[in-house]
């Protein structure tokens, strides 16, 4: 049984890009953490195994989510993608930055969600709570 609602329409090109870069930021976060790291003065040291690791480890994350939290009638990323439009305001400067903040939020809540009993529903009331909470244009 899916809770969260149908989006009737298409999710924007926009939207689609935002959800690209918030899937990109949860995916590099460890990369990303490492280069602001050496550009603050903290080390000197390249990417090294660890980096490489942890990033391997957050996609066999994300896989470990994707298979538990998916339904038959939304896989999970439409159910992600949903997220996406409904944190969309239609407005790029603001969309730019909370699309992805809030998409990485939900990413990391869904991975949470994976390790629970029955993922897909509790997914589902989490897509339904985002577009209960949509931005009103």
């Amino acid at each position: 049984m899916d809770l969260a609602p149908r989006i009737s329409a298409k999710p924007s090109v926009f939207t689609r890009i935002y959800f690209t870069v918030g899937i990109l930021l949860f995916s590099l976060m460890p990369v990303i953490w490492t280069v602001a790291a050496r550009l603050g003065g903290g080390t000197d040291e390249a990417l090294d195994f660890n980096v490489v690791l942890l990033v391997v480890a957050l996609q066999g994350l994300l896989w470990f989510a994707q298979r538990r939290c998916a339904t038959d009638e939304r896989p999970y990323w439409d159910s992600l993608l949903v997220i996406a439009a409904c944190l969309s305001t239609g407005w790029i400067y603001l969309d730019v930055i909370l699309v992805p903040a809030a998409l990485l939020a939900a990413i990391v809540a869904s991975c949470t969600l994976a390790f629970t009993n029955n993922p897909p529903a509790r997914m589902s009331r989490l897509v339904y709570w985002f577009y209960d909470h949509r931005m009103e244009q």
